[in-house]
């Protein structure tokens, strides 16, 4: 795993440098550090066919946060506002290239309080209640 060469690959991609092909250990650093699909998009718009593990990461994740996103609209209660989207789901789809280029394992949502209840039994067991730290914030 080579983490410098991946900061390095990295910072020349951002600065629009041309950089080299990544390595294995580059691309096994990008993996071990949640950032393959970056990499795969650097690799891209730099008009090259990224290696086959990043494009993997890269289809895994777009294909989990599109997956997470169906899961909730398939459970969603029609007569209920819809839940804003926050943190990763938002940047994945406002900051980022693509949503693949962001690696995430869950979906947050803020809810209004006095949805709170039908939202949870819509959710069942996956839906879980703020953190103490975003209680406040989940008053809106």
């Amino acid at each position: 795993m080579d983490t410098p060469g991946l900061i390095v690959t990295l910072r020349r991609r951002l600065q629009g440098d041309d950089a080299p092909r990544p390595t294995l250990g580059v691309v096994a650093a990008a993996r071990a550090h949640r950032l393959a699909g970056v990499l795969y998009q650097a690799e891209v718009d730099a008009g090259r066919t990224p290696a086959p593990a990043l494009e993997r990461a890269w289809a895994g994740q777009l294909a989990g946060h599109l997956a997470r996103q169906a899961w909730v609209a398939d459970r969603w209660p029609q007569d209920l506002p819809l839940p804003m989207r926050f943190k990763g789901a938002d940047l994945a789809d406002h900051l980022y290239p693509n949503p693949g280029c962001r690696a995430a394992r869950d979906l947050d949502l803020l809810v209004p309080r006095a949805h709170w209840p039908r939202a949870v039994a819509a959710l069942g067991a996956h839906a879980r209640a703020p953190r103490a730290s975003a209680a406040a914030s989940s008053a809106i």
